[in-house]
């Protein structure tokens, strides 16, 4: 199953340039998004997969508690994006620039997934970056001048990100004097054999660099202009499955510290990364004139309270986990909705869009759930993890608590403002009616949360209690035992 997911993008993308077929590039897509999901369902009720790159012939790409989570949430998200793209290539009149869309979006998932499958950094370090490059292509699918300036900076700011990490790697190659191994079981096995200083540098180099990619402050430039500028399924897959990718290597990086007791230096790092993140958000959103930004802020906020949770410990990693698949399907929903804005009203300023739930009510409608959900408002899942989040947090800093609540709130007042302008402002425009592709994978993505919210299947639970087990043995993973 793991062979499927990284060999078919490439094949179906090579068919696709061949052949250069609107109709054979949309089907390539939504096949290669079908077959994600199905192969993702097959890891999860047998993880050890097929043979073929299950044995020790080729050790670099398997599957464990962590990244099962990750890519089922990529896998979702993509199916959704793929629904969604169907109709909008369609009318983007893009010409052989469909044809592009659809071998990079394919190409990009299927660089997203070695990068979560695989077992070695020096690999991951690589998929990373591949990531990088397969997705500048679709920021620039426009092909205007700030789409243009949009992916440079993106390929800019990235790259020297990537830079930093791979100076990480090769200081943390130089403290693995036992084995000189960068798979990730082997540094987990001889941590606490690394010198302390040399660990402590090539950990912040690292952080700093995977950090960039994830949009974590002060590296985050590149996010809002990239965000903007890109259409809009591949905003939703930008900020709700590249920035996991980022953020999966900083989990292994901090199960690598905590390992060699270097808790406190690594949890420093983190919060402060993460309340920077919170205070850029705070500030830019309130200022966003382009709602597409706007949204790109609220991904870098949301990256900040991963951060601010991994960094706490404790029962905030299993709230962690759910957080994460909260805010991926909020923010894909949210990101669709907005591209379905953008075409109705041809901008993306914010105070030329108003009264979009009279002009399209579906769209409206999902504007203000998208909203509500990615808000951390009941009854959606992002409720639950951001309430277990702040009380792990409130048991262990107060002050921090405090500042998290003032960060939150001010970033809720900017959101909400513009938000509600935008659906319930006067509009005397005729009617749109909405084609169905464009507004099924929000309702989708919309009911996961909302159903996750008020009840948790077991094996959901237990994929969670298992990733926050993997990442900290001894700790209490049950979301019962965190609510009370």
């Amino acid at each position: 199953m793991i062979a499927v997911i990284l060999i078919f993008p490439v094949i179906a993308a090579a068919v696709a340039f061949a052949f250069k077929r609107q109709t054979l590039d949309r089907a390539l897509m939504l096949a290669y998004a079908i077959v994600h999901a199905s192969a993702t369902v097959l890891l999860i009720l047998d993880p050890s997969g097929i043979p073929f790159l299950s044995n020790e012939w080729t050790p670099y790409f398997r599957t464990d508690a962590l990244c099962i989570l990750f890519l089922a949430v990529l896998s979702v998200v993509y199916l959704g994006t793929a629904l969604y793209s169907m109709d909008f290539l369609s009318h983007a009149n893009a010409g052989k620039w469909n044809t592009y869309y659809s071998m990079f979006i394919m190409l990009f998932v299927g660089a997203m997934s070695a990068s979560i499958l695989t077992t070695h950094l020096g690999v991951y370090w690589i998929c990373v970056e591949a990531s990088t490059l397969t997705s500048a292509a679709l920021v620039y699918f426009y092909r205007t001048r700030t789409s243009l300036e949009a992916t440079w900076k993106y390929l800019f700011i990235c790259s020297i990100g990537i830079a930093l990490a791979f100076i990480g790697i090769i200081l943390l190659s130089a403290a693995n004097l036992r084995t000189n191994s960068l798979f990730f079981s082997d540094l987990y096995a001889d941590a606490s054999s690394f010198p302390r200083l040399t660990l402590s540098l090539s950990f912040a180099f690292l952080v700093v660099g995977f950090g960039t990619k994830m949009g974590l402050a002060p590296m985050h430039n590149w996010l809002p202009d990239a965000h903007a500028e890109a259409p809009a399924p591949v905003s939703a897959l930008l900020s709700a499955t590249l920035l996991n990718t980022a953020f999966i290597g900083i989990l292994r990086m901090k199960k690598l510290a905590d390992l060699a007791h270097l808790e406190r230096f690594a949890s420093m790092m983190l919060f402060t990364m993460g309340f920077l993140s919170l205070f850029v958000s705070a500030v830019f959103i309130i200022r966003s004139r382009n709602f597409k930004r706007m949204l790109a802020y609220s991904s870098v906020e949301h990256m900040g309270i991963l951060a601010i949770a991994l960094a706490t410990g404790g029962g905030a990693l299993i709230a962690m986990f759910l957080h994460i698949i909260g805010h991926s399907l909020a923010k894909a929903s949210y990101f669709l909705t907005a591209g379905t804005i953008y075409d109705t009203y041809g901008t993306k300023n914010i105070n030329e869009v108003s009264g979009v739930v009279k002009r399209s009510p579906v769209t409206g409608w999902l504007w203000i759930l998208s909203f509500v959900a990615a808000a951390a408002f009941p009854p959606f899942s992002t409720f639950i993890s951001e309430f277990l989040i702040i009380k792990e947090l409130f048991s262990r800093h107060i002050v921090f608590t405090l500042l998290f609540f003032a960060l939150l709130t001010a970033i809720l007042f900017g959101i909400a403002s513009k938000t509600l302008a935008m659906a319930f402002g006067k509009s005397d425009e005729k009617p749109v009616r909405t084609p169905v592709a464009r507004y099924a994978p929000q309702i989708v993505f919309l009911t996961i949360i909302a159903v996750l919210g008020l009840y948790l299947p077991p094996p959901l639970h237990d994929m969670l209690a298992n990733a926050a087990q993997w990442l900290k043995a001894g700790l209490s993973t049950s979301l019962n035992g965190a609510m009370k």
